[in-house]
């Protein structure tokens, strides 16, 4: 047996409980992470998919029947042909800007214009407006290669 004193000083306990609660805070932290990331994630389902984002027009197609959507070109792009449905509201006009805050933010949307310029900043805005399920779809001429209906 060793004749050594093993005790430590206050000091070295002290340090020692300081790096033990560190390493239990952190656990705790990561458990209650966890413990929230699971509860967000065991939803009903119904907002999969639900956020401000921008999608393939091939993507953009297959909701088209379960969305609002909105057509930001101006009267001279839009007389070239139309997705069937869409709601136009010219975003070089102001027109966009000026209607959208009457829209319901709890809604489903997707925007669309003619390259993804304007739909892009038009999504943007609906998101600093607060509207939850907004998809760029970005433009025409891709969404109609891909099968959506149109009025030309």
């Amino acid at each position: 047996m060793s004749g050594r004193c093993t005790m430590k000083s206050s000091l070295q306990q002290e340090s020692e409980g300081v790096v033990m609660n560190g390493w239990r805070g952190r656990q705790n932290l990561l458990a209650i992470g966890v413990l929230l990331a699971s509860l967000l994630g065991c939803s009903s389902g119904t907002t999969e998919g639900v956020g401000v984002r921008t999608v393939s027009a091939t993507e953009a197609v297959k909701v088209l029947d379960s969305r609002v959507v909105i057509d930001v070109r101006g009267p001279d792009e839009v007389a070239e042909g139309a997705i069937v449905g869409a709601t136009v509201l010219d975003f070089n006009a102001g027109e966009f800007q000026a209607k959208i805050g009457d829209y319901d933010r709890d809604a489903a949307y997707l925007v669309y214009c003619r390259s993804g310029n304007r739909s892009g900043q038009a999504v943007a805005i609906m998101k600093e407006l607060g509207f939850m399920d907004v998809i760029d779809a970005g433009a025409y001429s891709d969404l109609a290669a891909a099968g959506a209906p149109t009025t030309k």
